[in-house]
């Protein structure tokens, strides 16, 4: 009985055993595979995320991305139908996560590297009638740029009712009036001919140069060297212009006679010479070295006649008659001896004049017109213009001179004043049948005269002994 009871224990405690042993295992396993689970779960989330990070070479980079937004911020934003569409826009798992992005810090660099706009060009304001050449600024206590300083200027020089090669010569005239050329070589640049009004060859070309763009006219600058009236060569600044569709060269510092130092305030020697003329002419004494947009063909002179006609018209170099004959010196002189004028100015144009054969011309000439005038100097130069300040008899004086057509007539004149206790007098002889050969009368008398009109008339000079 004993011996059962044992077994019975024996047989129930190895039960037992057995039993606790299996729940042990069953417990380890169970606590394997969650193990095994979790891994698995956790490697397949690692698979996820790389299979959905983007590849490295897709990335945009720091750099492009800056870039692109300063392009975008410089351009008009897109009109909705220019938007990309809901299908064309990226996915949120394509767009770069927040670490990916540039931080605060790269932002602020990439705002603080961006270049500053550069700034607006001015523009004239030209309005259909200019202020006027008192009107421009003086600039000594100015803080504009010269560009803004032309502006300035064009505004009151310069309307809109202008044509091209008017406002080109407006241009070049205030130029020549108000700037003084700098003998001491030092001012070489277009602020130097605005605010010091003083400049050198350089400083004229810039000026011209600002100032024609302010105008709204194509012109470029010219350097190279240029070979004086002495057979001097030096280095010199010059420009090109666009007129009515053509090109032509302008040399304002060689057209001003400060530069070949004459009196700033006579400018009856201002010249045209150098303004508007073609290559061919130009290099007569001008080469050119360089040109900041590169040459222009400036194949023509532009009609010199128009140009001296618009500028006599300016009121500028006072009274003035542009010629080109005797017939049209003749009405010129007659214009302003009925206006009672004592002086004028002639300019006349022939092409073929030049300053080796001027003087003959212009004695000639003196000897051919209708009216008696006197001329004490002369502006010649190469490109047949010739400006000569005269005196001329006013109309009023001319018109009491007495006039007589033959001998006869001249000796009863002659008894008359010197029975009138008359010494001295001036009598108009006009004939065609040649000069007057005067015999004495009852009066001894001393003569003087000079010819006019091609030797049919004479102004006599009469002093009665």
């Amino acid at each position: 009985m004993m011996k059962k009871c044992f077994r019975k224990g024996l047989v129930y405690v190895s039960s037992l055993i057995l039993v606790l042993g299996l729940l042990s295992a069953c417990g380890k396993n169970t606590d394997n595979s969650n193990e095994k689970e979790q891994t698995s779960q956790n490697t397949q989330q690692t698979i996820n995320s790389e299979t959905e990070k983007p590849d490295v070479s897709e990335q945009p980079d720091v750099s492009e991305e800056s870039n692109s937004s300063e392009e975008t911020s410089n351009l008009e934003a897109p009109s909705s139908s220019q938007q990309p569409s809901d299908s064309e826009k990226p996915s949120n798992s394509e767009k770069p996560s927040s670490s990916e992005k540039p931080s605060d810090s790269e932002n602020t660099n990439t705002e603080s590297s961006k270049p500053e706009p550069a700034p607006s060009e001015p523009e004239a304001s030209i309005s259909t009638s200019a202020p006027g050449w008192d009107k421009v600024p003086s600039f000594k206590e100015s803080n504009l740029t010269e560009k803004e300083m032309a502006v300035k200027i064009v505004e009151c020089i310069i309307s809109s009712t202008m044509s091209d090669f008017e406002k080109a010569l407006e241009i070049h005239d205030w130029l020549i009036f108000n700037v003084d050329y700098d003998h001491t070589y030092s001012n070489y640049h277009a602020i130097n001919a605005f605010v010091d009004r003083s400049c050198v060859c350089q400083g004229y070309a810039e000026a011209f140069e600002l100032l024609a763009e302010a105008a709204g006219l194509e012109t470029t600058f010219v350097s190279g060297v240029a070979t004086n009236s002495s057979g001097q060569t030096e280095s010199h600044a010059w420009n090109q212009i666009k007129i009515s569709g053509a090109w032509y060269n302008v040399d304002v510092t060689w057209d001003d006679p400060t530069h070949e130092g004459k009196d700033f305030n006579d400018h009856s020697g201002n010249g045209y010479d150098y303004f508007l003329i073609s290559k061919a002419q130009l290099e007569k004494d001008h080469k050119a070295e360089s040109y900041n947009e590169g040459e222009k063909t400036c194949s023509s002179n532009y009609d010199k006649v128009s140009i001296l006609k618009v500028a006599a018209a300016s009121g500028r170099y006072g009274d003035v008659a542009v010629v080109t004959n005797i017939s049209e010196a003749n009405a010129g002189i007659k214009k302003y001896m009925d206006q009672n004028k004592s002086t004028m100015t002639l300019w006349i144009y022939d092409s073929s004049v030049t300053v080796a054969t001027s003087q003959n011309y212009i004695q000639n000439l003196v000897g051919k017109v209708q009216y008696v005038i006197s001329l004490s100097t002369y502006y010649p130069s190469d490109n047949g213009i010739l400006k000569c300040p005269i005196g001329i008899t006013p109309s009023s004086e001319w018109d009491a001179i007495p006039v007589v057509t033959n001998v006869d007539e001249f000796k009863t004149l002659l008894d008359q004043n010197g029975d009138a206790g008359i010494t001295s007098y001036t009598v108009r002889y006009e004939s065609t049948s040649g000069q007057p050969v005067i015999a004495a009368s009852k009066y001894g008398f001393n003569i003087s005269y000079v010819t006019y009109n091609d030797g049919n008339s004479w102004l006599i000079d009469v002093f009665i002994q």
